[in-house]
């Protein structure tokens, strides 16, 4: 086999390597970019979960910076996740709940004591 053939082979086989890591790399992305989005809000975290898809893919869009820097929904260093948001509005509506149910039963108190 000539130097040049070896070559050639040598040459076909990288280029073989290059594309499975191009095709892993692809799959990583689309894992990666289902569990951004299912980990944020969308209502509330939007601009977070852009701006990790954007780092993901290596992209920037100036219009999204800006509305993430205008957004409320951008107003925390450290996001929470979808389910923790969901749990943060439970825990509110039980103490509210909590909290009516004490006022009821001092005011029940009070009219038994007089």
């Amino acid at each position: 086999m000539s130097s040049y053939e070896s070559i050639q082979k040598e040459n076909a086989e990288l280029r073989k390597i290059v594309e499975n890591h191009a095709e892993e790399i692809e799959r990583c992305k689309s894992v990666i970019y289902q569990l951004v989005g299912g980990l944020f809000n969308q209502k509330t975290q939007k601009c977070i979960g852009k701006s990790h898809v954007n780092v993901l893919y290596g992209t920037s869009n100036e219009d999204e910076e800006e509305e993430a820097n205008d957004s409320e929904a951008n107003d925390s260093v450290w996001p929470t996740t979808r389910q923790g948001d969901e749990h943060e509005e439970r825990i509110r509506k039980m103490e509210e709940t909590v909290r009516k149910l004490e006022e009821r039963i001092v005011s029940f108190e009070k009219k038994n004591l007089l």
